[in-house]
């Protein structure tokens, strides 16, 4: 590299560093944001009670439905549980395409009802309810103003979701109405988050379990709370002394009070859906990653660093830098990058790079993908930290998504972090980490059987 092009990743170096002490301040400001979210009416949209009071033991049986609305898809299961931690699972992906994510309500819900209709026919001669309603659990990854285990009112859209129609409705009854419009024998029984799916999941296999956390397209976490600490509503009723809470991270610290934003992620939230919110995710989920890379390519090419001043046409399409390509590009070990190479020509359209470019990309892409790690890992810590006494035992934190999953090194630098804020011997002893899968769908199984079992149904 010339003095120039060093001079510049330097630069791209330290503002992407997202050093110890600026995740301290983050951490601190998350766990006061959790206190005053928890207790604060106005906050609706964050630190959601999911009325779900228990966690799965493993000797759960019977047979019922999940519906998983997700960011890129839509998957419809059959989960049967089995007992001793057995479970059986049928299911049916549907890719969600984008005219649905800005179209009409309607149309969006009528098309999961369809879905479901076409997977019951699919799968009719293995199940088993004795004509009684097939109990579902709806997995709806968004914010929501639940006031029951199947009630919920649309807050807000993300992960490129704009459907200014459901906003305010009661999701359930949009999906209820769309199911009994095909004459289908479902039942609604509860509506979840996708982290809280992933916490039940977990607990499936693991009763130390006390967090989900997806960290994928999205990124969210639910943990379980002291229903007491909950004091925004009147949660009386409740004689629990636990409950599982959906905190919506997400959209913590919109303010950017002690997140460290750059110049591109000021400009990523500007040409996003939604300016000026979710901003934690905006830094840390699939979904942006590699839109940011973009940004800093761009940035690089004006400046005739990188590339020799050329873009592409492919390269100048909004979005068209995929995370996935920066998880092949960070995992290059050849010695010229050829991998690189290749995503460069044949997804980006980028010819006669020389390796020099390869190896600023290679750098730019470790950066955003160590900066979300890091990230990621202080909004655990601050967490964990919002129940001291989970501190002083063994926990397992539940975690489902293709970053933490796939990312070369997301997991070592996430749990890097988190021992630089909660000290090493907490981190290595008294924390555990582990993959969660499937917990959207196996979760929302589970998250109906809680739902019967409250109403004595079971």
């Amino acid at each position: 590299m010339n003095p120039e092009q060093i001079q510049a990743m330097n630069a791209l170096e330290e503002q992407f560093s997202a050093p110890a002490e600026q995740l301290q301040k983050i951490k601190e400001h998350f766990l006061e944001q959790i206190k005053v979210r928890r207790s604060d009416p106005k906050f609706n949209g964050n630190m959601i009670p999911s009325f779900i009071t228990d966690r799965a033991t493993g000797d759960e049986v019977g047979q019922f439905l999940a519906l998983d609305l997700g960011g890129t898809n839509l998957r419809v299961c059959l989960v049967t549980l089995k007992g001793q931690g057995q479970i059986a699972l049928k299911q049916h992906k549907f890719n969600i395409p984008n005219s649905l994510k800005t179209g009409d309500h309607k149309e969006l819900f009528q098309t999961m009802a369809q879905n479901v209709e076409l997977f019951l026919g699919q799968i009719s001669n293995q199940i088993d309810v004795d004509g009684k309603p097939l109990p579902l659990g709806f997995t709806f990854s968004y914010p929501i103003d639940q006031t029951a285990i199947d009630s919920g009112k649309l807050v807000r859209w993300n992960k490129g979701f704009d459907i200014p129609g459901a906003v305010g409705r009661d999701v359930v009854q949009l999906l209820q109405y769309a199911l009994d419009n095909l004459g289908l024998n479902v039942k609604v029984v509860a509506i979840l988050n996708d982290t809280v799916g992933t916490l039940l999941a977990s607990s499936y296999q693991d009763r130390n379990s006390v967090m989900g956390v997806i960290l994928g397209t999205g990124s969210n976490t639910a943990f379980i709370e002291k229903t007491r600490n909950i004091t925004k509503m009147d949660l009386s009723h409740i004689k629990s002394d636990d409950m599982i809470v959906n905190i919506e991270w997400g959209a913590f610290d919109n303010e950017r009070v002690s997140l460290p934003c750059t110049m591109f992620d000021n400009h990523l939230d500007r040409e996003s859906i939604s300016p000026g919110s979710q901003i934690f995710e905006k830094m840390i989920s699939g979904e942006y990653l590699g839109t940011l890379v973009q940004l800093v390519l761009f940035n690089l090419i004006d400046r005739r660093l990188i590339f020799d001043g050329r873009s592409s046409k492919m390269l100048n399409t909004p979005f068209s830098f995929e995370t996935s390509y920066m998880s092949t590009i960070e995992s290059d070990t050849t010695e010229n990058l050829t991998d690189t190479k290749s995503v460069l020509e044949n997804s980006l359209d980028i010819n006669d790079s020389t390796l020099t470019d390869r190896q600023m990309l290679k750098r730019i892409c470790h950066m955003i993908g160590r900066r979300a790690a890091r990230l990621a890992g202080a909004g655990l810590a601050a967490v964990v930290s919002a129940r001291q006494d989970l501190l002083e035992q063994s926990v397992t934190i539940g975690i489902d998504g293709s970053l933490f999953e796939f990312y070369p090194g997301f997991e070592g630098n996430l749990t890097e972090a988190m021992r630089e804020l909660l000290g090493s011997d907490i981190v290595e002893n008294h924390i555990k980490l582990t993959m969660a899968k499937d917990g959207s769908g196996v979760g929302a199984a589970l998250a109906a059987m809680v739902a019967l079992k409250i109403k004595n149904q079971l």
